[in-house]
């Protein structure tokens, strides 16, 4: 977090120094080149998983938290 907030501060100098009139966030037409066109026949009309509805009423919430910081701990995301 630390670093984030490093970058966070120091990002107005270093946008200065580094094209600072590119901003594709604010101008699309930047935006040009750097990703390709979406393929509209490649957009699904419905979703290709099921849509089943996960029953979680018996789930114990200590439970779920600890494997939750279990996993975060391994690095397994």
């Amino acid at each position: 977090m630390k670093s984030l907030h490093r970058a966070a501060i120091r990002y107005s100098a270093w946008k200065a120094e580094h094209d600072p009139q590119f901003r594709p966030w604010r101008h699309p037409s930047q935006q040009s080149g750097l990703l390709p066109m979406v393929d509209m026949a490649d957009i699904l009309s419905e979703p290709d998983y099921a849509r089943n509805t996960i029953d979680e009423t018996n789930v114990d919430e200590a439970a779920a938290r600890r494997e939750c910081a279990h996993e975060d701990a391994d690095g397994d995301f």
